[in-house]
């Protein structure tokens, strides 16, 4: 994205996510589905069923940060009362 790698909070749509991971699943049921990119609570609060169904892990790294590498305790902390 113009230079950057990471943190850049653009979103793959979800119907496409949810279809790589059909088709992941149909290659091997036990494949682990990661889900990165643009992650952040508020995403996680609106999404919270589809996202604890489908995935086996969701990267939040900079959607709970306010700036790269200063992570926000008030962000962390309604992400761990979200689980």
């Amino acid at each position: 994205m113009n230079g950057k790698s990471g943190g850049t909070g653009k979103q793959i749509p979800m119907k496409i996510a949810l279809a790589a991971v059909e088709t992941a699943k149909n290659a091997d049921k036990n494949v682990e589905i990661f889900l990165a990119g643009g992650i952040n609570t508020a995403i996680i609060k609106n999404r919270k069923e589809i996202l604890e169904k489908v995935f086996d892990y969701v990267d939040v790294n900079s959607g709970v940060e306010d700036a790269p590498g200063i992570k926000n305790s008030q962000q962390l902390k309604e992400l761990l009362e979200l689980s």
